[in-house]
């Protein structure tokens, strides 16, 4: 039972914290709906970057996101050690002509002749191409984003390419916000939080 449960207190790095006790906020039926609740509380609390909290990374549907959290020397350094020379995946794999060939290809970058251009562009420019005409929410790609302001306003706009040219932003600055939950902690929309309407 939770209440017997005395010896977790959670996953932290920070090594110098010392629990001393935990507080039951919810009791849950599944692990599905206490990752939901967990999940909410992290985005609500912004813990990956909230000084009043151990945590350094927010729980997502996918895991954890740790996109904002400031890096040490020492975990960038770590993390290098731990993918490189003999600790690499594909270490000791041979690669063979065939391939080398390929990712030479990948990164010149394909030369194309003028006919396979013209190819191109005739067949996915004017009325051929599916979104042809439609703009901001009746693109079929497109997903509905909610600014939030500092003081809790909240604006509906139908994509992220119509918040973006509104609010004077870069679309994939704002989309990466709206993905990752932080809160803008700089430039003119400080403060401000994005999230998808329909995530």
């Amino acid at each position: 039972m939770p209440e017997e449960d005395t010896k977790y207190f959670g996953s932290f790095r920070d090594k110098t914290f010392k629990p001393k006790g935990k507080d039951i906020l919810f009791v849950c039926e599944t692990r599905e709906e206490a990752a939901e609740i967990e999940i909410k509380l992290h985005d609500f609390f912004d813990v990956a970057v909230n000084p009043q909290f151990v945590n350094r990374a927010k729980a997502v549907s996918t895991g954890f996101d740790t996109t904002g959290v400031p890096r040490t020397k020492e975990s960038k350094k770590k993390q290098s050690e731990a993918v490189s020379g003999e600790k690499h995946r594909q270490y000791g794999v041979p690669i063979t002509e065939e391939t080398k060939k390929k990712l030479s290809e990948a990164n010149s970058g394909r030369t194309l002749t003028e006919e396979h251009k013209k190819k191109i562009s005739e067949a996915t420019s004017g009325e051929k191409n599916c979104n042809h005409g439609k703009f901001g929410a009746l693109n079929h790609s497109s997903k509905a984003i909610i600014a939030i302001e500092p003081d809790g306003t909240q604006r509906h706009f139908g994509s992220g390419h119509e918040a973006a040219r509104e609010l004077g932003m870069n679309p994939s600055r704002l989309s990466k916000y709206a993905r990752s939950g932080h809160v803008l902690t700089q430039g003119k929309s400080k403060g401000w939080k994005f999230v998808f309407e329909n995530p």
